[in-house]
């Protein structure tokens, strides 16, 4: 698993508030956002705190768990109350296991669903970024949108997670990256 302390971009960025942890019943079982607290062993461990979760990745869509898959963390340190989104404390980059959990992260403060950004991530390298989409009118995210990424002569089509978050693209050169948003008909 690599670590990054970089941000990536992300589209109109603002955060949903959310739900405490996995002892809050409003958490979907089916939410990739969801904490759960218990450590598995083997697991590789990022980050310093004494609250600790893995997160299992599902696919947006179909809401199944998402196995050895390639993943992003990002772990925000406050939810954004509106402008800008505050800059990430750490991105943790890895593979989901064969059940698709992702690795064990630790951090100084409980890890609610407003400060994670936990994603399927596509290409490798350093430049990366993840379109989300929020409505113009209060800032909150949309989700189960279909979205189509063009980036760096790719073509990638997905549907946005409960935050409003596409997957990650990331790529070792920079290039021009187009997002296109579409309702489900």
């Amino acid at each position: 698993m690599r670590i990054y302390r970089t941000v990536s971009f992300v589209l109109l960025a603002t955060f949903v508030a959310g739900c405490a942890s996995s002892n809050v019943n409003d958490v979907p079982p089916t939410s990739s956002y969801r904490c759960q607290s218990a450590q598995v062993s083997r697991s590789s461990v990022t980050g310093e705190g004494m609250y600790g979760c893995h997160f299992y990745l599902h696919n947006p869509e179909t809401h199944q768990l998402l196995a050895n898959t390639a993943y992003r963390i990002d772990i925000y340190p406050a939810p954004a109350n509106g402008g800008n989104p505050p800059l990430s404390i750490f991105t943790a980059e890895g593979k989901t296991d064969a059940a698709g959990r992702s690795g064990y992260v630790r951090a100084a403060f409980p890890l609610t669903p407003d400060r994670v950004k936990f994603v399927e991530q596509l290409g490798s390298g350093r430049y990366s970024m993840t379109p989300r989409l929020i409505r113009p009118t209060d800032g909150l995210a949309i989700p189960d949108m279909i979205y189509i990424v063009e980036w760096c002569g790719k073509t990638y089509t997905g549907t946005t997670d409960e935050q409003g978050n596409g997957a990650a693209f990331s790529t070792p050169v920079p290039c021009e990256v187009n997002v296109k948003f579409y309702a489900k008909p």
